[in-house]
């Protein structure tokens, strides 16, 4: 079984990722883990510290602890995880551009914006191949 890690601060894209995910994944091969409250970075570094998950999606911008936060410290724990960033924020916001960074110097990190048409099925269709 495989662990993907959805971080993401608004509950109707948690829900929706969830569904989308659940229906594409026919063989029940996937435990999704899913934060979102108003503490979900500070929760999803806890669960971290004692879970290594396949794949994290990660929102960049949360309330407290951000998506690059978590990216850290996935990484110091877990040395190459799969990662990918999630956004619906401007190109060109301080929290983008560092994210951005971190796709750069290192491996199995992506980017997505809610911005983007397809942006889930694109997202769902790279989990679905990395898992496979």
């Amino acid at each position: 079984m495989k662990t993907i890690l959805f971080v993401d601060d608004e509950k109707l894209i948690v829900q929706s990722f969830r569904e989308l995910l659940e229906m594409e994944d026919g063989s029940n091969n996937l435990d999704i883990q899913t934060f979102t409250s108003k503490s979900c970075g500070k929760d999803t570094l806890h669960w971290i510290e004692h879970n290594k998950p396949d794949i994290a999606v990660l929102d960049i911008i949360l309330n407290g602890v951000s998506g690059i936060d978590i990216a850290n410290k996935l990484i110091s724990i877990y040395k190459k995880p799969k990662i990918v960033f999630l956004t619906g924020c401007d190109e060109s916001t301080a929290m983008v551009k560092k994210a951005k960074d971190m796709i750069e110097s290192h491996e199995n990190v992506s980017y997505y914006n809610k911005l983007d048409d397809n942006w889930y099925e694109d997202i769902i269709e790279y989990i679905i191949e990395q898992t496979r």
